[in-house]
């Protein structure tokens, strides 16, 4: 008689066991890949509705400091108007969430003064050709370059007239803004005004045409005058507390 030989295997509860083990280790590494990619386009997509800063977080507005060559270190205080402009604010904020790779190339680099016939009737009315409304434009430009976005869109905040110290974009595309250095009925409603500069920071912009040095570009038309050295901007948040502050600050 042969010797009975002791069978070995495995029961199909024990393989239902492993299967189910496995599955789930699959669903959760699924899980996992699936939150981190989702999170990171969301910090890294500007124009996502789920901002990547947390709401008690979210600042006021923007801070731009910048050397020069002759008026020292700027600093402008931008108010942002995040009801009126919310893909302005969204960006803004992106911006200084990843300034040190996406603000690299940040540049002010136009600079118009405001000329002594500004807005006078005794010059035609109109901003050319020896017009009452320049050149130069009583302006000061300058723009947002990064790596992702070449244009940023316009909301239907569009007041009339552009007065002194609004930020508003320049022109219907791009990412190039200008801070207005004078009131300009002019331009009508042509242009989406985003932000405000804080009153006691123009004179620091009136003093850059004033004493920075300007290249005059004759043969362009309209002619512009451009700075002579674009000057790299830091942006950095600003809170409300700041802006009060400076608000309430000696001059």
């Amino acid at each position: 008689m042969k010797p009975r030989v002791k069978q070995s295997g495995i029961s199909i509860a024990t393989v239902l066991k492993i299967l189910f083990v496995c599955l789930a280790l699959v669903w959760i590494g699924t899980s996992i890949l699936f939150f981190r990619q989702h999170f990171k386009s969301s910090s890294d997509d500007p124009t996502h509705h789920h901002s990547p800063i947390r709401q008690e977080q979210q600042h006021f507005g923007i801070i731009l400091d910048f050397p020069t060559v002759n008026t020292g270190n700027v600093t402008i205080r931008i108010q942002v108007f995040h009801k009126e402009c919310p893909e302005a604010w969204k960006f803004v904020q992106w911006m200084t969430g990843n300034q040190r790779v996406e603000c690299i190339a940040c540049t002010i680099y136009r600079g118009e003064p405001v000329p002594f016939y500004w807005g006078s009737p005794e010059y035609p009315d109109r901003y050319f050709n020896g017009g009452r409304w320049g050149p130069p434009y009583a302006l000061v430009q300058g723009g947002f370059v990064n790596h992702r976005l070449v244009h940023i869109e316009r909301e239907n905040h569009k007041p009339n007239p552009v007065k002194r110290g609004m930020v508003a974009w320049a022109g219907d595309k791009g990412i190039h803004f200008f801070m207005a250095l004078a009131d300009h009925p002019e331009w009508g409603n042509a242009h989406t005004v985003w932000g405000q500069v804080h009153e006691k920071d123009m004179a620091s912009l009136d003093a850059l045409v004033q004493k920075e040095p300007l290249h005059i570009l004759e043969k362009n038309n309209p002619v512009l005058s451009n700075f002579l050295s674009p000057m790299p901007f830091h942006i950095s948040r600003l809170t409300e507390q700041e802006w009060t502050a400076h608000n309430e600050a000696r001059e």
